[in-house]
């Protein structure tokens, strides 16, 4: 199998790390040639560059099979393209709705170049659709959405995101939740403005809520986007924290009392965090619309009750999990 993400590791955001567990998966059960944007070395000195290179490797390679990881998408037509004429197998792993969210303004409005390069988006999907044997997505509301585009779901796949944590993890993250004060602690992971519509509403609204109920808080961003920083600082209780690694992050959030997640678009989008909350049991703050798809999914574990120490149970049994989500895939992608 030739695996190409063009992002690839923890250090290469999302799409990398979903990517470099799926690879750790494979790896042992499959022969793989991996080609991420470092593969080349300092032959590519130029995407386009890099792009030869691997539609050179895809029409001398023997592999019969080919997984693509998009975002970015600028690979995917040509790719798409040169598998068609090997005939290779081709898994798309398209995670979220590419012309969908162009047209839909990643939860905010659209300008009309947007609706144009949704255009552009749609025509390039639906050639992918065609020549793949899986299109990947991440969430029920995109499936829906792509059923619609495509005129049927024969090929559409859902995998979802996931946290990558073990019951050893779990427990020992959840050990480090004992606290001895009585600040009730809120806590919010990566983004938050970026992708929340109106984020500091919200804001402000919790803290009312909290003032109303005396009770004394504090609630933490970490690592978030300059937007945030600039559009909440001054308002009281709020500290910005740097962003930290991955471990730190989950011992700081493991004894929080609540925990904020923040969604672009509630009808396609799940983001990451949510998984990571679920595995330590911590409640997420409901400020979300019902009607939407993100609510009916994880409505068990969002709660506006502001009562301390509320826990759900721990993801023990990897329900919520990376290697859980990704079974289908790899059971399809062996078999084929």
């Amino acid at each position: 199998m030739i695996f190409i993400t063009y992002y690839f590791g923890d250090t290469c955001g999302i799409a990398g790390k979903r990517s470099a567990y799926l690879y750790n998966l494979l790896k042992d059960k499959s022969d793989i040639r991996i080609v991420d944007k470092d593969t080349f070395g300092d032959e590519c000195i130029s995407k386009m560059f890099w792009l030869i290179k691997t539609l050179n490797l895809l029409f001398k390679a023997k592999h019969e099979k080919v997984y693509i990881s998009c975002g970015p998408f600028w690979h995917l037509p040509m790719v798409t393209l040169a598998c068609w004429l090997k005939k290779h197998k081709l898994y798309v792993d398209f995670r979220d709705g590419w012309s969908i969210n162009i047209r839909t303004g990643y939860g905010r409005k659209p300008g009309k170049l947007s609706l144009i390069k949704s255009y552009i988006a749609l025509i390039l999907e639906r050639l992918a659709y065609a020549v793949s044997e899986r299109f990947i997505v991440c969430s029920k509301g995109t499936v829906k959405e792509y059923v619609a585009i495509f005129g049927d779901d024969k090929k559409l796949l859902l995998i979802r995101n996931g946290h990558e944590l073990d019951v050893d993890a779990i427990k020992y993250y959840c050990s480090h939740s004992r606290r001895y004060d009585v600040v009730y602690k809120i806590v919010c992971a990566g983004k938050f403005i970026h992708d929340m519509t109106n984020g500091k509403q919200k804001i402000l609204s919790l803290c009312k809520r909290l003032d109303l109920e005396k009770k004394e808080y504090v609630i933490y961003f970490i690592g978030t986007d300059k937007d945030t920083e600039k559009e909440l600082s001054g308002i009281k209780n709020i500290v910005f924290k740097e962003r930290m690694s991955y471990d730190d992050v989950m011992r700081f959030i493991a004894d929080a009392d609540m925990v904020l997640t923040a969604i672009r678009n509630e009808d396609f989008d799940y983001g990451t965090k949510i998984f990571d909350y679920i595995a330590l049991g911590l409640p997420v703050y409901d400020w979300f619309d019902h009607d939407k798809d993100f609510y009916k999914t994880f409505k068990e574990f969002l709660t506006d009750d502001l009562s301390a120490g509320k826990r759900y149970p721990c993801d023990y049994e990897g329900k919520y999990s990376r290697k859980e989500a990704f079974r289908p895939l790899i059971d399809i992608m062996l078999s084929d």
